[in-house]
């Protein structure tokens, strides 16, 4: 009764496997969808729609198949995908070792063009008269400019620097401070900056209270005959309204023959001093001489610089 029950399941089981298709069962082998399986094959399986499909699955469950036998064939649906067979003692895989790479086909045409970039920054506008072209940060190139300083304290900056190119003569006898004549210096070299403004080529208007350095330098033409002239240099301070005025004498060598010619008719004055915002600065110079005037010199010796400390 048993073996009843069995042979019907079993061909239960085999019509809903087959279904339409041909089953054909040779004296040693099989074949589906062909009438004469190959005698090579224990199965022969025939198809021109449908294909063979084996088992699917995961690297995780394939390597998890216990005691694989030789020859057993599964495909792999993640990592590595493909046919894996395990050959007795491994998985192969039957994707097979990438060939050699190709010589490099031909060069393809020209793209089309693309879009234009954003504007660069390029140099920042504005600037003043010597001052930097520095980096804002450290991640970017932009830039601005900047006023140099000395890490640690405040560094020196020339306000202004000019030079004599025009000729101008002062009376002799002018030993009085007060009856002495004025320099121009109409030759800008630097600036005025930091708001300074110069009036009639000849008077510092400053801008920024603080401690200033004052060098003026003063040249005489050679005299003729034995006459001797010595001009000497001072600077004229003065506050906004025209008083308190400070005066600070520099020194000065004749243009008598005894001195070598590069010593003659030079006056030299430097001071520091502190002013404030709109005192006015000016160099004046005191011609000894009783009775010559020779101009000044107008090849840059007759000078002024004034440095903010």
């Amino acid at each position: 009764m048993i073996n009843k029950i069995v042979n019907i399941r079993f061909f239960i089981f085999a019509v809903a496997f087959l279904g339409c298709n041909t089953l054909t069962m040779g004296q040693s082998n099989a074949g589906i969808g062909t009438a004469s399986p190959n005698a090579s094959a224990q199965l022969d399986v025939s198809s021109t729609t449908q294909g063979l499909l084996v088992p699917r699955m995961t690297a995780a469950q394939r390597t998890a198949i216990a005691n694989p036998a030789t020859g057993l064939f599964v495909y792999q649906t993640d990592g590595t995908t493909g046919f894996y067979l395990y050959n007795g003692s491994a998985w192969v895989s039957l994707s097979g070792v990438p060939g050699e790479q190709g010589s490099q086909g031909p060069q393809g045409p020209q793209g089309p063009q693309g879009a234009a970039g954003v504007n660069g920054i390029g140099v920042p506008t504005a600037g003043t008269a010597a001052q930097l072209l520095t980096k804002v940060d450290a991640t970017n190139y932009n830039t601005n400019w900047a006023t140099a300083t000395t890490a640690g304290a405040s560094a020196a900056k020339m306000v202004w620097e000019a030079t004599a190119t025009i000729s101008q003569t002062f009376n002799p006898g002018a030993s009085a401070l007060e009856f002495a004549g004025t320099v121009r210096f109409d030759n800008d070299i630097v600036g005025p900056l930091n708001g300074a403004t110069i009036t009639n080529d000849s008077v510092f208007v400053v801008a920024e209270t603080g401690l200033y350095c004052l060098t003026a330098h003063v040249t005489a033409t050679q005299a003729t005959g034995t006459s001797t002239v010595s001009y000497a240099p001072y600077f004229d301070i003065r506050n906004a309204s025209g008083g308190n005025i400070r005066r600070y004498v520099g020194t000065s060598v004749s243009n008598g023959s005894a001195l070598p010619l590069q010593s003659r008719g030079r006056g030299y004055v430097t001071v520091y001093v502190n002013l404030t915002v709109g005192e006015t600065v000016r160099v004046r110079v005191n011609n000894t001489s009783t009775s010559i005037q020779p101009p000044l010199a107008t090849d840059g010796t007759t000078r002024i610089t004034v440095v903010k400390l």
